[in-house]
């Protein structure tokens, strides 16, 4: 089971840093009393995807540069 690190998870909107995060819009295929993802259900499911060893794309940004 993965460490839940409730800092290292930033999803907050600011023009110095945009974000485009809805994991609400996402459907949950195991979800007995969600049907959708919801915080903490999408970082769980990020963390566990990790700890796997599933790959990670890096994606450059244009605002903020790189």
């Amino acid at each position: 089971m993965s460490r839940i690190r409730l800092g290292a998870r930033k999803s907050g909107f600011t023009r110095e840093r945009p974000v485009d995060w809805r994991p609400n819009d996402v459907p949950n295929p195991e979800g007995l009393l969600f049907s959708h993802y919801h915080d903490d259900s999408a970082w769980e499911l990020i963390a566990s995807r990790l700890e796997e060893g599933h790959d990670v794309e890096a994606i450059n940004l244009d605002r903020p540069p790189g």
